[in-house]
C-alpha cells in the first residue's frame, strides 16, 4: 500500500531529470510542504522504494534561516544533500521554524561576547518542547505513516540553532534515529542520559567559535564518553562559527551517517 502511495506522490511531484550542478534549478526538486502549520521542503526519490523503505534524512537549520518563505533552510545544506541523494536515494526533509521560535528550549544571552546559552531541558524534567520542535515530532509521525521509510535508517542533522535542536530531539526521541550530526550546537550535558546506547553521534565545532562556544560540544562529548556511549568530536581551527562549511565540503559525513543502522527489533 505504501509503495502505491509512493508512486502516486512521485507522479504528482517529480518534474526534473538532469540538472546542472551550477544551476539553482536543483531547488525545484525540494517540494514545498506544510503540516499542521510547519513549513518544510522535501526531496522524494523518483525510484521505487527498497524492500525496507528509503532512508530518512532530517535537517534542522540555524537561526538565520528562520522565516516563512520555505526556502531559506536550503541555503547551506541544500545542494550538498541534493547531490548526494542523486546517487544514494533517500527522503530528505528540511523544516523551517518561524522567525520568533527556536528548535530547542534555550535561553540565549546575546548581551555579552562571546554569546552564552542556558539549556534548561535535561531530558527528565518534563519541560515541553518549543512549538516548532513539537511540530517536527508530529511531522515525523506523519511521514512514517504515509511514506515507505526504513525504520532502521532515520538520520538527523543540524547546525547552530539546528544543532541545539538536534541534540534536544535525540533526547526526546531516543529510539528513533540511527545516527546524527550536530554542528556548532549545544545542550545540557544531562540530556545525554536519555540518548540511546545504539545512537551514533558526531559533533563538529569551530575552536574559535564565539557565537556558540566549542565548550558546549566538548562538555556534551565528555558526558557521553563517561556513559560509555558512542560519540565523535571534531574541533576545527580557524572556522569561527561557520564550521558547517567544512562538513558540507565532502560526502564523507553523509557516507558515515547513512552507513549507520539501528539494531533489528
Amino acid at each position: 500500500m505504501k509503495w502505491q502511495m509512493w508512486m502516486a506522490v512521485i507522479a504528482m511531484l517529480w518534474t526534473t531529470s538532469a540538472i546542472s550542478e551550477d544551476s539553482e534549478e536543483w531547488k525545484m526538486d525540494f517540494k514545498a510542504g506544510q503540516h499542521q502549520g510547519l513549513l518544510y521542503r522535501a526531496y522524494y526519490p523518483d525510484t521505487p522504494p527498497p524492500e525496507n523503505g528509503f532512508p530518512l534524512i532530517v535537517f534542522l537549520h540555524g537561526a538565520g534561516e528562520r522565516g516563512d518563505d520555505n526556502e531559506r533552510q536550503l541555503i547551506h545544506p541544500g545542494h550538498w544533500l541534493w547531490q548526494y541523494v542523486q546517487q544514494q536515494p533517500a527522503v530528505v526533509i528540511l523544516p523551517q521554524a518561524p522567525e520568533e521560535d527556536y528548535w530547542a528550549v534555550v535561553n540565549a544571552h546575546r548581551d555579552s561576547w562571546p554569546y552564552a546559552f542556558d539549556y534548561p531541558y535535561t531530558g527528565d524534567n518534563n519541560l515541553a518542547p518549543t512549538a516548532s520542535l513539537a511540530k517536527v515530532m508530529t511531522l515525523l509521525q506523519h511521514l512514517d505513516a504515509e511514506l515507505p521509510i526504513d525504520s532502521r535508517r532515520r538520520y538527523l542533522l543540524g547546525l547552530s540553532m539546528g544543532g541545539m535542536g538536534t541534540l534536544e530531539l535525540l533526547g526526546r526521541k531516543p529510539d528513533y534515529f540511527a545516527a546524527a550530526i550536530a554542528i556548532c550546537g549545544g545542550a545540557n550535558p544531562a540530556i545525554t542520559k536519555q540518548y540511546s546506547a545504539e545512537l551514533a553521534l558526531r559533533l563538529y565545532h569551530g575552536l574559535d567559535d564565539k557565537v556558540v562556544l566549542a565548550q558546549y560540544s566538548i562538555d556534551l562529548h565528555k558526558a557521553l564518553l563517561q556513559q560509555g556511549k558512542h560519540a565523535e568530536l571534531t574541533l576545527l581551527p580557524d572556522t569561527g562559527h561557520n564550521s558547517w562549511s567544512h562538513v558540507f565540503s565532502s560526502d564523507e559525513p553523509l557516507n558515515w551517517l547513512l552507513s549507520q543502522r539501528r539494531p533489528r527489533q
